[in-house]
């Protein structure tokens, strides 16, 4: 090669180098260039003259080439013209210098081992710089910048076959540097363009910290959040309150990020897999505790995956009734969208209006309807799970809230997608609502080799029935919906000595599935041949002024639903909090159901407002993002409560126990803490405090454990930090802007996401007993946070319980009946507030009895019934203290907006003409 060609590639591979940022068309272009004039450079000859060529070619081609311009320009040093260009490229050379140091190894090694073969050429004289100049190479050395070897080298010529090849390999390797930089540079920018855009449309969460929709006390006392309450109005902000508060937000907001190699190994929990995501074969997963000692030491460990966990229909023991729509409401089942009952701008029914108001709560026989069976007392269950062999049986209403804390953990808090709202619920929060993060607490009863799945009601020490309206109207306007208004009238209290006893045994239609250790019953509630499921769920959806303010509920009834959109009087903010409070539990009910979606009734203790059907699939969407995520997180939320269950037995076999499970928030977590406890003690703990020793004797036995569970997620061998997002994954990302048919379809064409959770549950023996029993109450005050209420209207609520009186008093036994329900129990009312008078004591002012009202003493039904000796002045101070004065804005607005709106409801019923639809033929 000349030194003219040399000088050319060296000034052609230094510009290149010194660029800012590199592509890898620059990089692709510079290699064909490089190619293109080594293979037309005329090879040197033998017998060439020293100062013609070099005599070998150098083993890196950039480096070759700077050498050989370095040397060139010393032997041209005495002429006015080289010394001009050498000053003019020296920066040049200087860049490709400081680059070419670093991009390969090899290059280093060959010039070493260069040096070390020609020593004499440090006494070369001046009149051969010219035939050893093109040999000159970059070392890491002592020597470095001397010339190695000299142009007569016996071995020059036939080694410049290795030198093209090595020229290559350094070419190709400098291709694969630009592409790594170009790859590290785009994903920077995409960084920077995801914080622009969050600084830019980002708003501070204000209510995150405060008291959500579906909570009805502040964190407490003296805490921050209480400030925010107190100074909080209905109607949000219109701008941020400061771009401070907003970076933080966005600071906290959980990142997802699909991991893999070194940082794999780095950020797992567990630590069970490779670089690549493979498990590695040295972890061997053992099954339930193998004896006393190993059961409070060992952990289990184990990977649960959506093709693990199979789920059956079983055929049941009878043929199932399950009902239909009534007043033509199955018009909704096929329409998406909101059903007006009355539109309010013409005050035409889309419906009967027969239909529009609520028979009282305390108006209905819940005793004419079929009794609600558990998962203990049900026969048909029972047998089910024995003919089948299933360890566990239990009902959608014990096992969802277990589920839900199952589904926390396995998707690292995944929250729901509330977008597309107005704008001014930007300003609310998004996640879950603090009611459907509560723990679980669960009764498992030991059956006769199988355990029974109850819900716990009393873990949070709840005496009385705190949500006794919205449980009891559920009931009664599900039959309503089901049935003419004929037959629904026949089930007052007044008339259901009309009924049959036939309609009165008439059992509940139940549909049965199976894992394999779980047998699982949800009841059939409605049915129509044209879904493609066939099957669908009542659902009644109070109004945000009744679920706010539950012992209210007589005034809150004015609160109205007044148009579409908005943050408060809408059917938006009905749906909004829906999907934040109660869509993972309808989702997964409607799923063990095999059903096809949920049919909702928007309403007040007094009105109904409006209807809306929300598929499954329209749930999985909010939910999960994609349909594919909705059937993995529902079969890997089953399998990780089978390993809960396993593990829980475990420790106490052939026990019935109490079980309380808290999925830790991601704060928890990110801190090292296990992502969930489980606190399991024996139901009968006086009959499991001691136990017989080998010689007869006994010794204390344990009685309560705590276990810890930490997990690891992965999407397709890699491993997931942050929530679980399958979009994030190559090919599966959703722009709704260009979002169509074929993009849909490009997307079901890709192969299955594979989801995976590694588990390990781990007792925790280096905890006392009574450290434990201090975590779990810490979690019971947790689920205690929800049972106190909130002051209501006394005044409303004594006038109503007069109304009733005068409407059982029709039919005297009738209203016998019902103070013995209400004395014994089962009728238990909401808890009565300070200055409420009893039902009792209703009854006897009506008849004209000496009995002052009760404002002083409460009656003996206001709390548990059975504790009859128990002090009058200890049980008042009970009752009251469940209920709290909380004087804030938000409270405030919502009883003057149900002021306002009985109001305007008893004008408009003056001037209501009863008009419904009818379609012209």
């Amino acid at each position: 090669m000349s030194g003219h060609s040399a000088r050319n590639m060296a000034l052609l591979s230094s510009r290149q180098l010194a660029r800012q940022l590199s592509t890898t068309s620059h990089a692709a272009g510079l290699s064909a260039r490089l190619r293109k004039q080594w293979r037309v450079s005329p090879r040197p000859a033998s017998s060439a003259a020293p100062s013609s060529s070099a005599a070998a070619p150098a083993p890196a081609s950039v480096s070759a080439s700077t050498s050989t311009s370095s040397s060139t320009a010393k032997h041209d040093k005495p002429q006015n013209n080289g010394a001009s260009h050498q000053q003019h490229s020296f920066a040049q050379r200087k860049a490709a210098f400081r680059s070419l140091r670093h991009t390969s190894a090899g290059s280093s090694s060959n010039s070493a081992s260069s040096s070390s073969s020609s020593p004499s050429s440090s006494s070369s004289s001046s009149s051969s710089t010219t035939s050893s100049s093109s040999s000159f190479k970059f070392v890491e050395s002592a020597d470095k910048g001397k010339a190695r070897e000299s142009s007569s080298h016996p071995r020059a010529a036939s080694s410049a076959a290795d030198h093209s090849a090595s020229l290559l390999k350094e070419l190709n390797s400098l291709d694969d540097l630009l592409d790594s930089l170009q790859s590290q540079a785009f994903s920077i920018s995409q960084r920077l363009r995801n914080l622009e855009l969050r600084r830019r449309d980002g708003s501070p969460d204000r209510l995150e910290s405060t008291w959500g929709p579906d909570r009805l006390s502040p964190p407490g006392a003296g805490d921050s959040g209480q400030a925010n309450v107190d100074a909080w109005s209905a109607s949000p902000a219109e701008a941020p309150t400061s771009s401070r508060n907003t970076d933080k937000r966005s600071s906290e907001e959980p990142k997802t990020k699909l991991v893999h190699g070194n940082d794999l190994l780095a950020s797992s929990n567990l630590r069970w897999r490779d670089g690549k995501g493979k498990m590695v074969e040295s972890i061997s997963y053992s099954g339930p505790f193998a004896d006393e000692q190993k059961k409070w030491t060992e952990s289990i460990t184990g990977c649960v995956t959506a093709k693990g966990v199979p789920i059956d229909k079983v055929d049941p023991l009878r043929k199932m009734e399950v009902a239909t729509l009534a007043h033509g409401l199955d018009r909704v089942l096929f329409n998406p969208g909101i059903y007006w009952l009355r539109d309010p701008r013409s005050g035409i029914y889309n419906f009967d209006p027969r239909i529009k108001d609520i028979l009282d709560v305390d108006l209905f026989d819940y005793a004419a309807l079929p009794p609600y069976i558990t998962s203990s007392k049900d026969p048909e269950l029972a047998t089910l799970t024995q003919k089948h062999q299933k360890k566990y049986c239990g009902s959608t209403s014990s096992m969802t809230s277990l589920l839900s804390q199952c589904y926390f953990l396995i998707s690292g808090w995944r929250q729901p997608d509330v977008s597309g709202f107005s704008s001014p619920f930007a300003g609310l929060p998004n996640g879950f609502s603090v009611g459907a993060k509560l723990p679980a607490s669960i009764l498992l009863h030991y059956k006769d080799g199988y355990y029974a799945i109850d819900a716990d009601k009393t873990a949070a020490g709840e005496a009385e029935n705190s949500n006794y309206v919205l449980t009891s109207l559920g009931k009664s306007m599900e039959k309503m919906l089901t049935a003419t208004p004929e037959e629904y009238a026949k089930y007052m209290r007044i008339n259901s000595w009309k009924l049959t006893e036939e309609e009165k045994t008439k059992p509940e239609a139940y549909h049965y599935a199976s894992t394999d250790k779980i047998m699982m019953r949800s009841q059939l509630d409605c049915h129509d041949e044209r879904l493609p499921r066939k099957t669908f769920d009542l659902k009644t959806r109070a109004s945000i002024g009744i679920r706010n303010d539950r012992a209210n509920y007589v005034e809150g009834s004015g609160y109205q639903i007044r148009r579409s959109t908005g943050v408060l009087e809408s059917f938006e903010r009905e749906y909004f909090d829906m999907i934040r409070a109660a869509f993972l539990k309808y989702n997964f009910q409607a799923r063990i159901g095999h059903m096809d979606g949920i049919f909702v009734a928007y309403h007040t203790t007094s009105t109904i407002f409006g209807f809306q059907y929300i598929s499954v699939e329209e749930m999985n969407e909010r939910l999960f993002g994609t349909q594919e995520m909705a059937d993995q997180a529902f079969r890997l939320s089953l399998g990780m409560m089978e390993r809960v269950l396993d593990a829980a037995t475990g420790v106490f076999p052939g026990e019935s126990l109490k079980i309380t499970v808290e999925s830790k928030e991601r704060k928890a977590e990110a801190v090292g803490l296990a992502g969930m406890s489980v606190y399991v003690e024996p139901a009968n703990a006086s009959s499991s405090s001691t136990e017989r020793d080998g010689e007869g004797g006994e010794k204390t036995k344990r009685t309560i454990a705590q276990l810890d569970i930490t997990v690891d997620r992965y999407l397709d061998g890699g491993l997931m930090l942050g929530p679980v997002d399958f979009t994030h994954l190559p090919g599966r990302r959703i722009d709704p802007l260009s979002d169509d048919e074929i993009e849909r379809r490009m997307r079901s064409s890709l192969p299955p996401v594979r989801w995976e959770i590694d588990y390990s549950i781990s007792p925790r023996p280096d905890l006392t007993e009574a450290k434990i029993r201090s975590n779990l109450d810490g979690v019971r005050a947790k689920q205690a946070s929800l049972n106190s209420l909130i002051l209501p209207n006394v005044d409303a609520l004594n006038a109503r319980e007069q109304y009733r009186t005068d409407e059982l008093a029709k039919n005297p036994e009738a209203l016998q009946r019902f103070l013995e329900e209400r004395k014994s129990g089962v009728a238990a009312g909401m808890p009565l507030a300070p200055g409420q008078v009893s039902a009792e004591t209703t009854v006897g002012s009506t008849k004209g009895k000496e009995g002052k009202k009760e404002k002083d003493v409460l009656p003996d039904d206001v709390l548990n019934p059975t504790a009859a000796g128990e002090d009058k002045s200890s049980r008042r101070k009970q009752a009251e203290s469940r209920f709290v004065r909380m004087r804030n804005a938000r409270t405030l607005r919502l009883r003057e907006l149900a002021r306002l709106g009985a109001k305007d409801a008893k004008d408009s019923s003056r001037l209501d003409r009863l008009v419904m639809y009818q379609p012209r033929s």
